[in-house]
């Protein structure tokens, strides 16, 4: 059966819908657009710069919108803020260190990066305009400063006393440093040492890494200088260019600096560093430290007014540290009263204490003093001669009328004239007491002499900074007279510098109590101790008591020691001085300055000599017959001269003494030595009432 043949028949056409992209699809193509648009965002930075050169850091296809440059340096790390307009942003930079920048822009889905090499800067530093230039950078510098000394990378330069050392890899101030005195030049340093040596005033030379425990021995107006630069660097908002480290500075730093910028902080680095470095309390202070310590005194009374804790933050200082500057102790009297005034007697205590034993620690001897007495003794005698001139006058002119008179006896017979002095009148009491006050008179003029000759040496400006362990105190103590005394001072002044020399000049100096505790040995520590039981330093060092300024010593870590009082100084220099006179009688006379004319000092020497002859001669002479006649004449004498009608005895010399002493404090200002005046007239009145002759006696 033929197959029939079956007609395939097509199966209908149906559409066919476009394929839909499926979501992975989508997350690729999205993902491909983000990364196409993020490979062309970019963060570029210069690959190499120099310190001082700006670097122009740039940013390209970024969102619009603020971000943070992070910034890593050597010298930390900063964030420095940058606006993104139009997809793009530049920033100049400037970098101040050599090493490797890294720059960090953080966005919202990555971080860009870039870096830069940064080398120091090739410039050599000059001065110019007023200031050091390196490169672009600049740092002010007030005045005349040195040429800059450039050692490696760092350029070091002078004026002064201050040393600036700035680094030159990364401009600023690295290091400061404080010679003890004006630098006058740069020495290069020699092979394996870093820094260089300065030539200081005087010939002196030290590296600048050999500076610490010296005190200054420079001037103190050159002290200026510091405090200019700090102005100069405040005012011109450069303060941060300075970052020399603030723990290595000395003393004499605080000193320049404003009292009301000082800081409770720094006066107590101040006061560590200025025991450190050989200061003592018990060491006076000259004069010319005041033009920096005045401040202080005058901030120390301002601060009254803010509180007690305020005011006795700088009048600790002073107790602590500076007792012996001028007026520091009329400062601390004023102080111990102020704190009286707020109620607080217990605070005031501890001053009252300090002002005894600062007491304790003056010259026994000032020559204001002895010229006053020289003053007194001088008037007394003039008095006393006066009187015996005029008591006796009528007796004299009787006895020398044939020979023309009082007056002309002395060109007719000048030996007779002679024969009959004023002196030879007077009876030998009255003898004796005139001699004992032209030998006290000479006795006086001579120890106000020495005590001018000592106080001038111990004004010389080496031993008024408060130490006697400077270079020149110790010059100037080597060309004392060698006795057992100044040994004892420059065993001290030599204790750090030589100690081996300065344990053999304690060994063959006077057993003083200082000295004794120089030695160091249980032996001299028990003998200064029982020779001055009362000694601050030997208590301290025995560990059974201590003063005012035993707390300072312990707070600084420096040990006590036995230091030398200006009283110790007064007597060593004396004792050198009286030896000299032993040896050289001549030339050490010669050296005595009595009155500050030689010419002047020489006649009045030769007129008191010739005085002193005239007295011994005229106290051997026999009395004239007659010379008690004219008692009336002398009682009415006696009334105008205090204590007259018992000068013979001496008790009326001592009368008028102190009426002389009266009349000398009231001319010098103190109203009440009146009274005392008044006084001796009241007396001398009544004795001279009770000393009328009676008719008949001579």
């Amino acid at each position: 059966m033929p197959m029939r043949s079956q007609r395939l028949r097509p199966e209908p056409c149906r559409a066919r819908a476009p394929r839909a992209p499926t979501l992975q699809r989508w997350l690729v193509l999205v993902l491909l657009l983000a990364v196409s648009f993020a490979l062309a965002q970019t963060l570029s930075a210069p690959p190499e710069g120099r310190t001082g050169s700006t670097l122009e850091i740039s940013g390209e296809s970024l969102p619009d919108g603020t971000y943070t440059l992070q910034v890593t340096s050597p010298a930390g790390t900063e964030s420095v803020p940058v606006e993104a307009a139009k997809g793009a942003f530049k920033l100049s930079y400037t970098p101040k260190a050599a090493g490797t920048y890294q720059f960090r822009l953080a966005l919202p889905d990555r971080t860009l990066e870039a870096s830069s090499t940064v080398e120091a800067q090739s410039q050599a530093p000059r001065l110019a305009d007023g200031g050091l230039q390196v490169g672009n950078w600049r740092l002010p510098l007030p005045g005349d400063w040195s040429e800059p000394l450039v050692v490696g990378s760092k350029a070091y330069l002078f004026r002064g006393p201050l040393v600036l050392e700035v680094d030159l890899s990364n401009p600023r101030i690295s290091n400061r440093y404080y010679p003890p005195a004006e630098v006058q030049a740069f020495e290069a340093p020699a092979p394996g040492d870093a820094v260089p040596t300065v030539q200081l005033e005087g010939g002196r030379r030290l590296k600048l890494d050999a500076l610490q425990g010296l005190p200054y021995e420079g001037r103190w107006q050159s002290l200026q200088v510091i405090r200019d630069l700090d102005q100069a660097l405040e005012v011109s908002g450069s303060r941060t260019l300075d970052q020399s480290p603030a723990e290595t500075r000395p003393y004499w730093h605080y000193l320049a600096q404003p009292p009301q910028r000082l800081t409770a902080q720094d006066l107590r680095a101040f006061g560590r560093d200025l025991l450190r470095r050989g200061h003592r309390p018990e060491l006076p202070w000259g004069p010319a430290v005041m033009l920096w310590v005045g401040p202080w005194l005058e901030q120390m009374r301002a601060a009254r007014a803010q509180g007690i804790e305020a005011s006795l933050m700088w009048s600790d200082t002073l107790l602590a540290y500076l007792p012996q500057v001028p007026g520091g102790r009329q400062a601390l009297f004023q102080q111990a009263a102020w704190l009286e005034n707020q109620g607080r007697p217990d605070l005031a205590l501890r001053y009252r204490a300090a002002l005894r034993t600062l007491q304790s620690w003056e010259a026994p001897v000032r020559s204001s003093s002895v010229l006053a007495l020289a003053g007194v003794v001088g008037g007394l005698f003039v008095l006393v001669a006066l009187y015996l001139m005029l008591a006796y006058l009528p007796a004299q002119r009787r006895n020398l009328a044939s020979v023309g008179g009082w007056l002309a006896g002395w060109f007719r017979n000048p030996l007779l004239r002679l024969r009959h002095t004023a002196l030879a009148y007077a009876s030998f009491p009255e003898r004796g007491v005139l001699l004992a006050l032209l030998l006290l008179l000479a006795g006086v003029v001579l120890v106000y002499g020495f005590a001018r000759r000592t106080e001038a040496l111990l004004a010389d400006d080496a031993f008024t900074r408060g130490t006697l362990r400077s270079e020149a105190a110790q010059n100037l103590l080597r060309g004392l007279t060698d006795v057992p005394a100044t040994r004892g001072l420059l065993a001290y002044a030599l204790a750090h510098s030589d100690p081996a020399e300065s344990q053999r000049l304690y060994r063959v100096a006077a057993d003083w109590p200082a000295a004794l505790l120089g030695r160091n040995d249980p032996k001299s520590l028990s003998q200064a101790f029982w020779a001055a039981p009362q000694y601050p330093a030997a208590q301290d060092v025995l560990g059974i008591g201590g003063d005012p300024w035993s707390q300072a010593y312990r707070d600084a870590g420096v040990p006590r020691e036995g230091v030398p009082t200006l009283r110790s100084m007064w007597m060593a220099v004396t004792q050198a001085g009286l030896e000299d006179l032993r040896r050289d009688f001549l030339r050490t006379w010669s050296n005595v300055r009595i009155v500050d004319n030689p010419v002047v000092g020489w006649v009045s020497g030769i007129l008191l000599l010739l005085l002193l002859l005239h007295t011994l001669l005229s106290f051997f002479l026999p009395r004239p017959r007659g010379a008690g006649d004219y008692p009336n004449w002398r009682y009415g004498v006696q009334l105008f001269f205090p204590g007259s009608p018992l000068y013979s005895q001496g008790w009326g010399v001592l009368l008028a003494g102190f009426g002389l002493y009266c009349l000398w404090l009231y001319l010098e200002g103190r109203a009440v030595a009146l009274y005392g005046v008044a006084a001796v007239v009241i007396l001398h009145l009544v004795m001279w009432l009770l000393a009328r002759p009676r008719r008949g006696v001579v």
